[in-house]
């Protein structure tokens, strides 16, 4: 037994002790942060819920997956996908709607987003090694937007933890393709999908980063994998997908989408770049879509949109570069959606936008996991301009891996001030006759 035969182990256990040392540092970190503002905003009484609270609600009073939010009276719906709403409902069940039931779903939230932590953590560590992760991993749990989510009763906690998982999988499926691991992230992307319905369009990128990454052992083997990944998925989508359609009797996939088409893709919105909302619709339409079924209001939505669209082309195309831009930056604001475009906001925005877009050009067009993330961001910045863009929107799905090129950046600045001091200092040295 060689010197480096003894010795390449012990580096490894090294490092792994390292990586779990790290990971307990940034959850508990995260973990404290969390918890904390959870004492500190007391969000427990008269909680807003939006639409997961209502037919979270509804199903503890009998009344099935029902909501009143397109028509104003009580139908079965399909705005909302179900995982949240499952969740909240099973928590309304233990404690009853009360104070108790916010707290114990803060609390896990706070638990769920300090995962989120280690699991950027992790992906950083893959991509561009240890302290890119731990840097990375440390802003994440410091930054405004994921500490005050914990205290929102809405699926973006759980959101931005499933994202992050499924970019981890997919790392992880790369270093060994075999069908069993095609599986976990086919079931990771699948649950994903019944928590966020936005994840289908990063669907097809998924499949294709797969092809890419498996075709150099056979494209037929790269094809095999890739639909283990679409038949687990389509497993866990399809009995929600069913169930849409019996109810409505008509095909949805995961929500209906012709209101939310709409509210971008309309006058104002279209000139605005702020979306539609219910004081929009004239009286004609809304005493008219009031006597609809939930199925049938959305396609009027639809219908009208897609009307303007196709009689504005050009518009359509101007709407979308711009809503590319607001998407990444804010969009602009009105008194509705003024509190997610505050100034503070912007300004801790700012210097992750900076530093993530050096980061972004440090680290060029690679292949591999990097070209992962960039097939991240096209997915959901092309998605969402399509449609009509908030601040929020940007929080659970490019933002943590914003803050990861932001710790490139970062990283990068301090190597060059310290080279710089280093040079002066040696420089200063030279010239003193002293030495």
């Amino acid at each position: 037994m060689n010197a480096e035969s003894i010795a390449k182990p012990i580096s490894t256990n090294l490092r792994s002790v390292a990586s779990e040392n790290a990971a307990r540092l940034l959850f508990s970190l995260s973990l404290v942060v969390n918890l904390a503002f959870v004492a500190f905003r007391q969000n427990f009484y008269s909680v807003t819920t939006w639409e997961n609270g209502e037919i979270a609600r509804n199903l503890i009073m009998g009344l099935g997956y029902s909501s009143s939010y397109l028509t104003g009276t009580t139908h079965v719906t399909s705005v909302m996908a179900p995982v949240y709403v499952f969740f909240l409902t099973g928590v309304y069940e233990v404690f009853g709607i009360t104070p108790t039931a916010y707290v114990f779903v803060q609390v896990l939230q706070a638990v769920v987003q300090a995962g989120s932590i280690v699991v950027l953590y992790l992906v950083g560590k893959r991509l561009f090694g240890h302290w890119i992760g731990f840097l990375g991993g440390g802003l994440m749990a410091l930054y405004p937007d994921y500490v005050y989510s914990v205290t929102v009763i809405h699926q973006l906690v759980f959101t931005t933890f499933l994202i992050l998982l499924l970019v981890y999988s997919l790392l992880w499926f790369r270093d060994d393709a075999t069908k069993r691991r095609a599986v976990v992230v086919g079931s990771v992307l699948g649950v994903t999908i019944l928590t966020f319905p936005m994840a289908l369009i990063f669907s097809p990128f998924v499949a294709l980063w797969i092809f890419l990454q498996v075709q150099g052992r056979s494209r037929l083997a790269a094809l095999r994998l890739v639909t283990v990944v679409t038949l687990t998925t389509i497993a866990f989508v399809a009995p929600w997908a069913i169930r849409n359609t019996l109810v409505h009797d008509r095909f949805v996939l995961m929500k209906l989408v012709g209101w939310n088409f709409w509210r971008g893709n309309a006058p104002p919105a279209i000139h605005t770049g702020v979306p539609n909302d219910f004081h929009h619709i004239s009286p004609a339409l809304d005493a008219r879509i009031s006597t609809m079924s939930e199925a049938r209001a959305d396609a009027v939505f639809f219908e009208r949109a897609t009307e303007y669209v196709l009689a504005h082309p050009v518009v359509f195309a101007e709407k979308v570069v711009s809503s590319m831009w607001y998407f990444w930056w804010f969009p602009p604001v009105l008194d509705v959606h003024e509190y997610q475009v505050g100034l503070l906001r912007s300004l801790a925005y700012l210097p992750v936008f900076v530093a993530g877009a050096l980061g972004i050009a440090l680290t060029g067009v690679r292949r591999g996991g990097v070209m992962l993330i960039y097939f991240l961001f096209v997915a959901f910045t092309g998605g969402y301009s399509l449609f009509f863009v908030l601040s929020r929107y940007k929080v659970p799905t490019v933002q943590p891996f914003l803050i990861l090129f932001a710790a490139i950046g970062v990283y990068w600045l301090y190597r060059k001030g310290r080279h710089v001091a280093r040079n002066r200092s040696n420089s200063r040295a030279a010239d003193d006759p002293a030495t």
